[in-house]
C-alpha cells in the first residue's frame, strides 16, 4: 500500500501483475506495458531443421515453473502410439541468484526431475540441457514451446522468444501467460500432464 501511495503510476507487464494494487484502490494508477523483444536482436536465419519433432521448455529449476508437468507429459507422448519421434528438451538450472541457504531445496527438486526422468524416460527422449546463455539460439531448434507453469507467473518472455520465431505455444491457463499467448497458442489446466500430452499428440500428428 505505500508503494501505491508513493506512486504516480504503477507499470505491471500483465494484468496479473497489478492484482495486488488494484485490490488495494490504486487500479486508477496501474497501466499494463507488455514485454517486448527488439526484433533486431534475432537473427532470422532458418532453424536447424530434425526429422524428429523438438518440444521444449525454457525456466529457471523452480517448482512452480511446472517441470513435473513437461516431463510426465513427454512420458505420457512416449507411452502412446504416436507416429514418428519426438524429443523434449528442459533449458535452464537452478537460480544463480538464490540465497546458499536455499540451495539444498531446489538442489532437491532438481535431483527429484532426473530421478522421475531417469525411471520413467524408457526411450531417452528428455533432455536437461542446463543453463543456456544464448536461450534464442535453443529454442530456435525447438517446434513446439510449453509453458508449464502452475502459480501466478506474469509474463514468460520465452512466449515472446518464441513466437518471434514463429514457434507455437502451448501454454498453463494461468497468471499472465494467457494474455501474453492470446491467439498465438493452446491454454490448457495448470498441472494437467494429461491435457498438455493431448496438446502436443496433436501437433505431432498434424
Amino acid at each position: 500500500k505505500l508503494l501505491g501511495h508513493m506512486s504516480d503510476m504503477i507499470i505491471g507487464v500483465s494484468s496479473v501483475s497489478l492484482l495486488q494494487f488494484i485490490r488495494n484502490g490504486f487500479g486508477y494508477k496501474c497501466k499494463i506495458v507488455h514485454n517486448g523483444i527488439r526484433n533486431d536482436f534475432v537473427k532470422t536465419e532458418k532453424k536447424i531443421t530434425s526429422p524428429a519433432l523438438k518440444v521444449g521448455m525454457a525456466a529457471f529449476l523452480l517448482p512452480w515453473k511446472g517441470h513435473l508437468t513437461f516431463v510426465k507429459a513427454a512420458v505420457a507422448l512416449q507411452n502412446s502410439n504416436y507416429r514418428g519421434s519426438v524429443n523434449f528438451e528442459i533449458a535452464g538450472d537452478i537460480p544463480f541468484f538464490l540465497d546458499k541457504s536455499e540451495l539444498p531445496r531446489y538442489q532437491r527438486y532438481k535431483d527429484s526431475l532426473i530421478a522421475f526422468k531417469e525411471e520413467h524416460d524408457k526411450g531417452n527422449l528428455i533432455k536437461f540441457l542446463g543453463y543456456q546463455s544464448e536461450i534464442i539460439e535453443v529454442i530456435r531448434e525447438w517446434d513446439i514451446t510449453v509453458i508449464p507453469s502452475t502459480c501466478q507467473d506474469s509474463s514468460p518472455r520465452v512466449i515472446l522468444e518464441s513466437f518471434i520465431l514463429g514457434i507455437p505455444v502451448i501454454g498453463a491457463d494461468i497468471g499472465g501467460i494467457p494474455e501474453t499467448v492470446g491467439d498465438g497458442g493452446i491454454l490448457f489446466k495448470p498441472g494437467d500432464a494429461p491435457v498438455s500430452y493431448t496438446h502436443l499428440r496433436a501437433h505431432e500428428t498434424v
